[in-house]
């Protein structure tokens, strides 16, 4: 088969889940590539056999939706892309052939999905691209990572002592509610509000940097939540693409914003609160619409 040089469209889209926009480049495939087979992932694959492919499905991956909620509103086709994006970006693997016929837009749904539930994989941008035909069928996606690849073993390192620092204090609290508490001021005392931070997208900034925006403080405090088995969500919002968390104590849902509450230099004002008392500046986008409510009191504020 002959093939022309590829038309490229190339644009910037704020994706469903604001909080930091995606950059995503689109690849077309031109008509005259596949105007003779059918747009199906094996054909496109097999008949052109120009795309990088990791090999990895992720099929055997377990996701948890209690803790990873964003994976549960997906379609049953995207889930299978979800664990696939997953299982590649653990990996460190930027490339691969989907293994389930999706649209693009599906793609750019999952992706979201995946950076929204998985604070741990710091190193995945918020970049990424993707090839499709003419029929709006994906048949190559590419992650983008960060400089932290460059040395990730010591990234790695040095993102976990930050971490451990944190979940060492909390533990020595008997409740949930306390450890919640503790491990919302350490966030706060460990990072400072800076627009221009190194990776500020990244719980990794606010971690090992010590400088973030909302996406980094949100996913630092998700992840050491996490990581202490309380189940942590990060939520965006319309207002300014604001970010910040759900977290579950008990069987109540709480809004926390530690990066409002750091900027603000108030004392608990963005600390375990219902949807109704931030209904002015925190309303819900995308499929954070579709996290719990946050209606419970029992544990408002620090008592």
């Amino acid at each position: 088969m002959k093939f022309l040089k590829r038309f490229i469209i190339t644009c910037f889209v704020l994706s469903i889940f604001i909080g930091g926009g995606f950059a995503i480049y689109h690849y077309v495939l031109p008509a005259e590539v596949t105007e003779n087979i059918r747009s199906t992932v094996s054909e496109v694959k097999d008949q052109l056999g120009l795309y990088e492919d990791s090999g990895i499905t992720g099929e055997a991956c377990e996701i948890d939706p209690e803790f990873y909620p964003y994976y549960s509103y997906l379609s049953d086709d995207c889930k299978k892309l979800y664990k696939q994006v997953y299982a590649n970006a653990a990996a460190l693997e930027k490339a691969f052939v989907p293994v389930v016929e999706v649209t693009d837009s599906e793609v750019i749904n999952v992706i979201n999905a995946v950076y929204h539930d998985h604070p741990e994989l710091f190193w995945m941008e918020t970049g990424y691209s993707y090839k499709y035909t003419k029929d709006k069928i994906c048949v190559h996606i590419k992650l983008e990572f960060n400089e932290t690849l460059d040395d990730i073993e010591t990234s790695k390192k040095k993102f976990e002592e930050k971490a451990d620092e944190i979940i060492k204090g909390a533990i020595a609290y008997e409740t949930d509610y306390e450890k919640e508490w503790y491990v919302y001021r350490a966030i706060i005392d460990c990072a400072e509000y800076n627009d221009k931070a190194k990776l500020h997208q990244s719980p990794y900034s606010a971690l090992v940097y010590g400088e973030s925006v909302c996406a980094g403080y949100a996913r630092a405090f998700q992840y050491v939540m996490i990581k202490l088995g309380i189940p942590t969500y990060y939520c965006t919002g319309e207002v300014a693409g604001h970010a910040w968390n759900i977290v579950k104590i008990d069987s109540g849902y709480y809004n926390v914003d530690a990066s409002r509450e750091d900027t603000r230099h108030t004392t608990d004002s963005y600390f375990n609160r219902t949807d109704e008392d931030l209904r002015g500046s925190h309303k819900r986008s995308g499929y954070s619409t579709l996290l719990p409510k946050c209606r419970a009191t029992k544990y408002s504020g620090w008592k």
